[in-house]
């Protein structure tokens, strides 16, 4: 089986930074940008399984990235992380899991699987 690919719109925030090298570390191929173009591009060539995005880096209106993303990859697994202050009441049907920064990297982890385990059964 190939390894899970993961497609990361950062800014390049320590915490999420050190989290990508760990996630590399476990055999998980994670592309990372800070351009939502590229995260398009991405997702058009590679088989990506989930979506992290940093909300701060999401172009207004955030849904129509989401959108985007969806219909290239409609199986993706979409994780939004924001402040807590910031992590909406009602969640958009477009994101699966908000994250609440600062997050463990357990959380994450465990997101990802989810997410991977997911898209493999086709739900």
């Amino acid at each position: 089986m190939n390894p899970p690919v993961v497609v990361v719109l950062t800014d390049g925030e320590a915490n999420l930074a050190h989290y990508m090298d760990l996630l590399r570390r476990q055999g998980i191929r994670v592309l990372a940008t800070s351009r939502t173009y590229e995260t398009i591009l991405f997702m058009a060539r590679h088989p990506v399984t989930c979506f992290v995005a940093r909300a701060a880096l999401l172009p207004g209106p955030p849904e129509d990235l989401l959108r985007q993303v969806r219909d290239l990859r409609p199986r993706l697994f979409v994780i939004l992380a924001s402040p807590p202050d910031e992590v909406p009441e009602r969640p958009s049907p477009l994101v699966d899991l908000h994250l609440a920064e600062p997050f463990r990297y357990s959380t994450l982890l465990e997101a990802l699987e989810y997410g991977e385990e997911r898209a493999h059964a086709g739900i």
